[in-house]
């Protein structure tokens, strides 16, 4: 049986089968956990998809992190986290009389 990614140079066969794509919204599909992509068949109007092997999609999540943090070493002064309450949301709500 061949593979689902034929080797090429450069490129490794993909041992493990990708996961069906779970639909999150009209443009957004969900295959991994904590992983949400934009539809390939949305893109592929624009622009020819390949099809990119599971260990490859793991690889590139497992190493976001470590970019976002060299990113914001290098030219962020401050990180601002999302879901943190705003200070300037909270000082005003403070000065409002009640």
């Amino acid at each position: 049986m061949a593979p689902d990614f034929p080797s090429r140079p450069g490129r490794f066969t993909n041992p493990e089968p990708i996961p069906p794509p779970r639909r999150v919204s009209p443009v957004v599909i969900q295959r991994f956990e904590g992983v949400f992509e934009v539809d390939p068949e949305l893109m592929e109007e624009h622009f020819r998809q390949q099809r990119m092997p599971a260990w490859d999609t793991a690889r590139i999540v497992g190493a976001r992190h470590d970019h976002i943090g060299d990113v914001h070493s290098q030219f962020a002064d401050s990180v601002v986290l999302a879901g943190e309450e705003s200070e300037i949301e909270s000082d005003y709500r403070r000065s409002e009389p009640e």
